[in-house]
């Protein structure tokens, strides 16, 4: 497999491409030795681990925590000085 680049869409066209091929063993041979469970292990595995690389990621490079706007009335009630 190529290694994952950076983009979230190219890593699931990836994940895709590998499913297709499992799924394509799996339909085409008589004697196909790994059990649909163990696929389905594989395939959700395999999701979930980028998954929790791109949020690493993200924790690491910062994107900083969304904070929430004040609206303009909510400023005005409270003053800054408080």
């Amino acid at each position: 497999m190529t290694p994952i680049k950076m983009g979230k869409a190219y890593r699931f066209i990836q994940i895709k491409k590998l499913l297709l091929k499992v799924t394509y063993l799996e339909e085409n041979s008589s004697n196909f030795f790994i059990s649909q469970r163990n696929i389905d292990a594989y395939k959700s595995q395999r999701v979930s681990n980028c998954l929790r690389a791109s949020k690493v990621r993200k924790r690491r490079h910062g994107t900083p925590p969304r904070r929430q706007k004040l609206s303009p009335d909510a400023l005005m009630r409270s003053p800054p000085g408080e």
